[in-house]
């Protein structure tokens, strides 16, 4: 025995418990044995479990066991398993399973092979086929959706204006958009991961802009007549023959524009001919002009002879729409075109404007302030019954408001915005103050500074640096009422404190001490499998980062050694018995 008291059981080899504290040393205990016939141990079986995980969704895919004797080889593969879920559209994310052999223990052995989700992306460069499978290895897994082929994931959006007369040589314009369809897919379970969205070919954006079309040089023809599909006949000048600017996506349907003309000659009347026309004016309140007379729509009533049908009883013109003129608005957008007949065939709508209102800045009794701008609103350039919201507010030196913008709720009522006047700078008042760091583990005053300036003033002083000067000595902020950057001198003493501790730091402490019980032979061969203690004492080193001094608390004071087991006494007999630092006594 060395460095151990404990009795050992010469009879049957086992070695008495031993209490052991932190000062204690390993020691070891040498049990000499000699052999007994040997009887054999029966062969132990062992269990492997690979399980198969889809990491996407957190569900099991399958689980395969295999048995056999404990120190045998397994008889198995993760290969053809991968291959099937593979050609399913998963992807291998972690095989667990060893490369190399595995042999089986007395007990059970799991791994885990975890696969993810793969996608495909579903482009106008990568397309699919609908009802076709995503996954080629797998003919009955999930096919492609409709909307997934090559000519489903372009869609091209055209706009062409045809100028049609007699004798009339204007080419069509035509011009195109083209959008692209991207969007990814879940190889297994063939839902959108990421859904279809549509953008302009070699571009970000999800909808693209026709410019506008001047009207054609005709010279000697006019507009009779203007049709168009998927295109507001607003947009386009039916004197010019202009058409305006449209931003179209890819869920527009294709924009065809027929302008029609006649030549610009005096027709030989029939018996009787009544031209008509309707003119559009556009006037202020007062009735005043406010641009020029717009002839939308004309109509040629005929009536063979004196004693003939005239060709319509009545025709009713074209919709009127309001235009925008900025600094008016108009009550309605389009205005009913009114009805003609051969005996009141010129007809006129009067579309009145109001003028729009102003920002008019007030004082906090409501009262205009004097010689402050009033600016008026802004048109909304798409909508000549609207101006535009958060409309900006003037800035007036010496005056201030807290609102930045107003959205008008009448366009032509004025909106009154508060503003409040200016506080003039106070005289500066001499200030001083001074702070102190503060020791409270200790209770001493480590350090003092002072400083001076003016009532309101920002402190130029801050305590960062001699924070970081002591934290780096072991110290930790406690408290700190000065507030760096943002303390300004009040009218008083302006004193303040940083208090600091000594910071402890804990650490674990753990002492382990040893007793191994050995059997052997006569000539040194071991006889039996040895026996390995261990008590381990678990404690907290605490230290004082500023002083240094250290302290170790343990969680007990002492521990015990087990007895051990008792030896086959069927087999061996104990001859001897040699002990190091151990108490324990050794049964004979």
């Amino acid at each position: 025995e060395n460095n151990t008291s404990a009795n050992v059981d010469m009879s049957n080899g086992i070695v008495a418990a031993e209490t052991i504290t932190p000062t204690g040393q390993n020691s070891n205990v040498v049990i000499t044995l000699a052999k007994k016939p040997v009887t054999p141990t029966p062969v132990e079986k062992g269990t492997v479990i690979i399980t198969y995980l889809d990491k996407t969704n957190g569900k099991t895919l399958e689980t395969a066991t295999s048995t056999g004797n404990e120190g045998s080889n397994v008889n198995y593969s993760t290969k053809d398993t991968i291959t099937k879920y593979t050609n399913q559209g998963y992807k291998l994310s972690h095989d667990g399973y060893p490369t190399g052999n595995v042999t089986y223990t007395n007990g059970t052995q799991t791994y885990t092979v975890e696969f993810v989700h793969d996608t495909v992306p579903v482009t106008p460069e990568n397309p699919g086929t609908p009802g076709q499978p995503i996954n080629p290895n797998d003919p009955t897994g999930p096919k492609y959706p409709d909307g997934t082929g090559q000519t489903d994931l372009t869609k091209t959006v055209t706009r062409t204006i045809n100028y049609v007369g007699e004798g009339l040589n204007v080419p069509a314009s035509h011009t195109e958009i083209e959008f692209t369809g991207r969007g990814v897919l879940d190889k297994v379970t063939g839902q959108w991961t990421t859904p279809l969205t549509w953008t302009v070919k070699g571009g970000n954006s999800d909808s693209g802009n026709f410019e506008q079309v001047d009207g054609p040089n005709a010279a000697g023809y006019y507009v009779t007549n203007i049709s168009s599909s998927n295109e507001d006949l607003g947009d386009i000048d039916s004197t010019t023959g202009t058409v305006a600017s449209k931003t179209v996506n890819h869920a527009n349907g294709n924009i065809v524009i027929t302008i029609n003309y006649a030549k610009k000659t005096t027709p030989i009347p029939a018996d009787q001919t009544v031209v008509g026309k309707q003119v559009v004016h556009y006037v202020d309140e007062q009735g005043n002009k406010l641009r020029d007379d717009n002839t939308n729509d004309t109509f040629v009533f005929t009536k063979p002879g004196k004693t003939g049908q005239w060709n319509e009883t009545s025709h009713k013109y074209t919709d009127a729409n309001a235009v925008v003129i900025d600094g008016y608005v108009s009550d309605q957008k389009t205005y009913e075109g009114q009805t003609a007949t051969p005996e009141d065939a010129n007809k006129e709508i009067t579309i009145v404007y109001h003028k729009i209102g102003k920002i008019i800045p007030v004082d906090p009794s409501g009262n205009q302030i004097p010689d402050a701008p009033t600016p008026g609103y802004h048109n909304d350039p798409t909508d000549p019954t609207k101006v535009t919201p958060n409309e900006p507010t003037p800035n007036i030196p010496g005056w201030t408001t807290d609102v930045p913008n107003v959205t008008p709720e009448v366009p032509t009522k004025d909106t009154p915005v508060p503003y409040t006047k200016n506080t003039p700078t106070p005289t500066p008042v001499p200030a001083n103050g001074s702070i102190v760091y503060i020791d409270d583990t200790t209770g001493n005053t480590l350090e003092n500074a002072s400083f001076g300036g003016n009532v309101g003033d920002k402190i130029d002083y801050t305590t960062a640096d001699r924070i970081a000067n002591y934290t780096s000595k072991g110290y930790e902020l406690v408290g700190n009422n000065f507030k760096d950057g943002e303390q300004v001198f009040t009218n008083g003493e302006n004193k303040f404190e940083v208090h600091l501790a000594h910071r402890i730091e804990t650490k674990d402490a753990n002492k382990t001490i040893t007793r191994d019980v050995t059997y052997v032979y006569e000539d040194g061969s071991q006889a039996n499998s040895p026996v390995h203690q261990t008590v381990t004492f678990i404690g907290k080193t605490t230290t004082d980062k500023v002083t240094g001094h250290t302290t170790t608390k343990w969680n007990n004071d002492s521990q015990n050694f087990d007895a051990t087991k008792a030896i086959d006494t069927t087999q061996y007999n104990i001859v001897k018995v040699s002990e190091n630092n151990t108490s324990a006594n050794v049964d004979m």
